[in-house]
């Protein structure tokens, strides 16, 4: 009967283990995806700046 309730419990332990390692792994999936949109996003507002940069520049110049 020992046997039995020990191997029900492990069976129960590695099941759960596993099942965290899934979402774990789905979790660490969806958080490199969030990372490299927002750098995309980062990355298309740092042109925007440089480019109003740039506008800026040039009416100062023209001013003058």
């Amino acid at each position: 009967m020992d046997y039995i309730q020990f191997i029900t419990l492990l069976a129960t332990m590695l099941a759960g283990f596993g099942f965290m390692y899934k979402e774990f792994k789905t979790f660490e999936k969806d958080i490199r995806d969030d990372v490299k949109i927002q750098s995309a996003r980062s990355d298309k507002i740092y042109e925007n700046i440089s480019d109003l940069h740039k506008i800026i520049i040039d009416m100062l110049k023209v001013g003058k």
